[in-house]
């Protein structure tokens, strides 16, 4: 006898889809530097590194929120970015991956962050 397996319904999938596209008008805004991080290693770390209790109520929006973010990467830059022992990927022309800013920089003020900008142009310009 065989058995079925337990399919989602179809109907469920179309309303994940919903959410992230509604969640992805957002992100597609953002610009290369939000954009260009291993988001499931960040999430990763912040659970081993206790930023965060898990499981919480947010799960499932940070869930679709990393979604989102997935497929923008896979539009954008034609693959997902994976951190790895020889740097992230894909590389992108135009991203430094050392200036990219992660969410834990945007806790700060935006002035670290225009701070770093202007130092890294002027080192740049010497």
């Amino acid at each position: 006898m065989n058995k079925k397996p337990p399919f989602t319904k179809e109907k469920d999938f179309v309303q994940l889809m919903k959410e992230v596209y509604e969640g992805w008008k957002e992100v597609r805004e953002y610009d290369d530097r939000h954009l260009y991080y291993d988001r499931s290693k960040w999430i990763t770390d912040g659970i081993d590194e206790e930023w965060w209790e898990f499981p919480d109520e947010y799960d499932r929006d940070t869930d679709t929120q990393t979604l989102c973010l997935l497929f923008e990467q896979y539009l954008r830059f034609t693959n997902i970015v994976k951190e790895t022992k020889i740097g992230l990927l894909p590389k992108v022309d135009g991203v430094n991956e050392k200036k990219r800013i992660t969410e834990k920089d945007i806790e700060d003020t935006g002035d670290k962050i225009e701070t770093i900008d202007k130092l890294s142009d002027y080192l740049l310009s010497r």
